[in-house]
């Protein structure tokens, strides 16, 4: 079910998570954007997608299966990865840059959470607490090797050629093979496997600092 439910049966909680939703998923497209700039590829500068600015990230089709169905996106930023081949560290950093803002995102979410726990009323503790949820999430989906997911890419960058191969054919269905995957929970235990590690990290991350 879409989030859209939300609105009308806890509009509270739908806008805190849009709110968390949309400032994550604005923040990981740009890291990708300004890690790959910063490794000499201007294509993301150069289209204006260094941007906060919503309107540049917003994708309709994304926007709509995400209200509707629960299962979104944004405009994936554009990175040409020839500029960054064959510096295989270049390459993985941007692919993983996404993933390392939104485990920046819900730590920095965690601590504040404990941390000025005395200061929240009912709508920011959810809000941060919808924060670190979907950031958690972001990063875990993200790491799955599934092309056009952020792990594949990784994937692509370590693997023998005919891995490689096999990938990039894979890429031109591979928002079909995820919705499959998706559709019939084949997915669960390897995002909940990994769901449950970054949680622990940050659950331990909040120990050392006293929260």
């Amino acid at each position: 079910m879409g989030f859209i439910s939300l609105l009308f049966k806890e509009p509270f909680l739908f806008l805190a998570l849009f709110i968390a939703l949309s400032f994550s998923v604005i923040l990981h497209e740009v890291a990708h954007g300004w890690t790959a700039y910063k490794f000499g590829d201007d294509t993301a500068k150069n289209a204006g997608r260094l941007s906060l600015n919503p309107k540049v990230h917003f994708d309709f089709l994304g926007t709509f299966f995400l209200l509707f169905v629960g299962f979104g996106w944004a405009k994936p930023v554009p990175v040409d990865y020839s500029c960054l081949w064959p510096n295989k560290f270049a390459f993985i950093a941007v692919s993983l840059a996404g993933c390392f803002v939104n485990l920046i995102i819900a730590f920095v979410g965690a601590f504040f959470l404990v941390r000025l726990n005395f200061l929240m009323n009912d709508f920011f503790e959810m809000f941060f607490t919808m924060l670190i949820q979907v950031n958690v999430l972001l990063a875990t989906f993200n790491l799955i090797p599934i092309p056009p997911l952020d792990g594949s890419r990784v994937v692509l960058a370590l693997a023998p050629k005919n891995v490689k191969k096999i990938l990039i054919k894979l890429e031109r269905y591979g928002i079909i093979i995820i919705f499959v995957l998706l559709y019939f929970n084949f997915l669960d235990p390897v995002i909940n496997g990994i769901y449950k590690i970054i949680f622990n990290m940050i659950l331990t991350f909040l120990k050392i600092t006293g929260g």
